[in-house]
């Protein structure tokens, strides 16, 4: 995690949103909700509802390829949301199609490419630093 998204600024908050991003992406990649774990607030749904389908499918012995994304754009946004936090950015991703791989079946894909994704990431400081409080579609 750089530097600045461990201070409780508005550019810590920005690189903590981006630096959450490049977390999702490795967990994708990796089948592994570590770092998610590490940067989520216990009670974001959404993050809740990523790490929980990550360990469904690997303890039924299936595990996610592609789903993979790019960076296109992480910018602040305001207005009223029903997912309160101190700040809110806007991501916009260039996705993979998700493929989803189990021992008795073929590959079946259950998301599909996406060439301009938009998301909202809720970010709010806690005494232990900045945590993602919330992800939703923008």
């Amino acid at each position: 995690m750089p530097a600045v998204a461990t201070h409780h600024t508005a550019n810590g908050a920005f690189d903590f949103a981006a630096y959450y991003l490049k977390a999702l992406d490795w967990s994708v990649a990796t089948n592994d909700v570590y770092l998610l774990q590490q940067v989520s607030s216990p009670t974001c749904a959404a993050c809740n509802r990523s790490i929980a389908g990550v360990r469904a499918l690997l303890a039924s012995g299936a595990y996610e390829t592609g789903g993979r994304f790019d960076i296109e754009s992480v910018r602040a946004v305001t207005g009223n949301f029903k997912i309160r936090s101190e700040y809110v950015f806007e991501a916009v991703t260039r996705d993979q199609a998700i493929v989803i791989n189990r021992p008795s079946a073929s590959p079946s894909t259950v998301a599909p490419a996406l060439s301009h994704d938009a998301s909202l990431i809720f970010v709010s400081w806690t005494r232990d630093g900045w945590n993602i409080v919330g992800v939703g579609a923008a």
